[in-house]
């Protein structure tokens, strides 16, 4: 971690990277630092001089302290840095293979926007998310390689997750070393967009990124704003980040939801953008998403259309426009079936696991077994505890349990 320390009210912030920070007593930041060296002091700020030999260890007696006083500074919430445990099994963080040659790749939670229609109630104004994760850069690399090395056709990372993964600080890093992996075709992510500017573009570009999806939903201000659940949303800038992203390199996938009777009579200038600005593309360009309400995402007043109205919707689109594809599938990715690990639990199977974390939800929480993360549902256990679970569910990896 890179950590900076700020003197504040009579105890240490430790910051990284305005991302998250916790707030520890002086005292004993002062005793950790003794042990390993001295500081200087710029200001408000703390410069430990430290041997490069124990300053991770300095790093990690300060971690010991802090972990579970961070908080991020985006949704204010308590947050927890992965770095010791897997990172698969779980669907808010870490890999997630469902059986194709694309892995989804999931470095944070947490969002800066607060959208309506959003299927996890993220951001900062949500009322059921009570924590927030960030992954180690070298444990998602590390665990993406593992998994990447089984497939035997060419892989797609799918930088996604719940919120927005450009809160996640060290990204540009991560896409670097994802595309030093040999067999990684394509490497691509979802974005609301509004944390993009000219250095994070280059960042992106340099790093090697193939694709990213951009969620606009309206070239209304009023109306992307009203959607995403924010004052301004600033669709002119989006659309200059736009030009800015295509001539670095990297192709753009315009990714509006639709709500019908909000932006629903967009879907022709969707079109006509995608045509005149996106193309050439290897990609699809335009991938207009149906609102799909979840038990536990926000629920938006408006006629929820049938699977069947949806895909009717856009293949007429394709016919008035002569514009393909609308209607994505798999195979306009290069996605396809791919070997995948053996599944690590049988479904209704009954074991042992210890509690690592708390989950995002209230009497939820993340238990290991066998080197795979579970969530657990309706459990109040402390972490560190052992409990007896048994499965409800394996779908794709992803193991969801609940306390016998």
């Amino acid at each position: 971690m890179s950590l900076r320390f700020i003197k504040k009210d009579g105890t240490i912030r430790i910051l990284w990277k305005n991302f998250m920070y916790a707030d520890i007593p002086q005292h004993l930041f002062y005793s950790i630092l003794k042990k390993y060296g001295e500081a200087a002091e710029e200001k408000n700020e703390i410069i430990p001089k430290i041997p490069e030999n124990l300053y991770f260890l300095f790093l990690q007696d300060i971690y010991e302290v802090a972990k579970n006083k961070f908080v991020s500074l985006i949704c204010r919430r308590k947050t927890f840095y992965i770095h010791d445990i897997p990172i698969t099994g779980y669907n808010a963080f870490g890999i997630i293979d469902r059986g194709t040659n694309l892995l989804q790749v999931r470095p944070v939670t947490g969002c800066n926007l607060n959208c309506i229609y959003c299927s996890v109630d993220e951001g900062p104004y949500s009322k059921s998310r009570k924590v927030d994760y960030v992954v180690a850069k070298d444990l998602i690399v590390d665990e993406f390689k593992r998994i990447a090395r089984i497939k035997k056709h060419p892989v797609e990372a799918h930088i996604d997750g719940q919120g927005e993964p450009l809160l996640y600080p060290d990204i540009a890093d991560v896409i670097s070393e994802l595309r030093d992996v040999s067999n990684v075709k394509v490497i691509s992510m979802q974005s609301n967009g509004l944390l993009l500017n000219d250095k994070v573009i280059e960042g992106l570009a340099s790093a090697g990124l193939s694709r990213i999806n951009i969620s606009l939903n309206s070239f209304r201000n009023d109306v992307a704003s009203f959607m995403a659940g924010v004052e301004n949303y600033g669709v002119e800038r989006i659309l200059e980040l736009i030009d800015v992203l295509l001539n670095s390199g990297i192709k753009v996938l315009l990714a509006p939801l639709i709500l019908p009777g909000v932006n629903d009579c967009e879907i022709p200038q969707f079109i006509k953008f995608a045509r005149e600005k996106l193309l050439p593309s290897e990609f699809p360009v335009l991938g207009i998403q149906k609102y799909i309400p979840h038990r536990f995402g926000r629920k938006v007043k408006t006629r929820v259309q049938r699977f069947y109205e949806f895909y009717n919707m856009l293949r007429e689109y394709e016919r008035i426009y002569k514009f393909k594809p609308l209607v994505l599938r798999a195979a306009h990715f290069g996605i396809t079936y791919d070997c995948t690990l053996p599944k690590k639990f049988k479904r209704g199977e009954k074991i042992s696991a210890k509690i690592a974390l708390l989950g995002r939800m209230e009497n939820e929480r993340i238990a290991v077994a066998r080197d795979s993360l579970i969530q657990v549902i309706n459990c109040q256990a402390d972490i560190g505890d052992r409990v007896s679970l048994r499965i409800r569910s394996t779908s794709h990896g992803v193991y969801v349990a609940e306390c016998v």
